[in-house]
């Protein structure tokens, strides 16, 4: 292969890469944004190289996996402690689906705000949105919406699910006590303390009784 042969092969590669560049950084002035645009479409091969090494290395950054702030350390270990109290059955099977599905959402709800952070939203900078802070917080919003809107599901979902294993004995208490206190941990005292009045109406009646208007209320809320 001819030498301008390899360089025509060179800067066709290249080509896209610095279209890439200038259509994510049209933001900048002209001139500047011309000049690194024609810098990427000559150097690309050490950029490229140089974003590989980042990726890589972020992709085994153990901080990436910290817990949230704010969250509990030991959040995991919770849910096991509270799953493990109860005897195998199909009404603990959904109850430890429901769980698991409520205490994600909750938590992800509640730092949902996190969603506002820079670089969160990279469409609007590339479509070099002229508003880019108005965009992010209304897709953050819309998001949290959504959030929310799933988390009350699970919240009546597990309140269901509680009712059946009511009936468990000491067993069936002990996994509803530990999950209102859970529900407490996260910041959601309206299922909080609906599932302290399944515990109480159970002490009462020997049975869960019926809550519809309250899980109506926790629906509206």
């Amino acid at each position: 292969m001819r030498l301008y042969e390899a360089a025509i092969i060179y800067l066709t590669i290249g080509a896209p890469i610095a279209m890439m560049y200038f259509f994510r950084n049209r933001r900048e002035t002209n001139f500047q944004l011309g000049l690194l645009t024609i810098a990427t479409f000559i150097f690309w091969l050490p950029l490229v190289f140089y974003l590989s090494i980042k990726a890589v290395s972020s992709t085994f950054d153990k901080s990436r996996f910290a817990p949230k702030a704010g969250s509990d350390v030991d959040f995991e270990s919770k849910l096991k402690e509270i799953k493990g109290v109860l005897v195998w059955s199909n009404d603990t099977v959904e109850f430890r689906e429901a769980l698991d599905r409520y205490a994600a959402l909750t938590s992800e709800t509640r730092f949902a705000v996190r969603l506002r952070s820079p670089g969160t939203f990279e469409i609007f900078a590339i479509a070099a949105n002229r508003n880019e802070a108005a965009g992010t917080a209304c897709m953050a919003r819309k998001i949290r919406s959504k959030l929310i809107n799933h988390q009350r599901r699970a919240a009546l979902d597990l309140i269901s699910s509680v009712k059946k294993i009511a009936v468990y004995g000491e067993m069936g208490v002990n996994a509803i006590a530990r999950t209102a206190a859970l529900a407490l941990d996260l910041g959601d005292n309206a299922t909080s303390a609906l599932l302290l009045d399944v515990l109480k109406d159970r002490s009462r009646t020997g049975k869960a009784g019926n809550q519809q208007v309250e899980t109506e209320n926790l629906a509206a809320a």
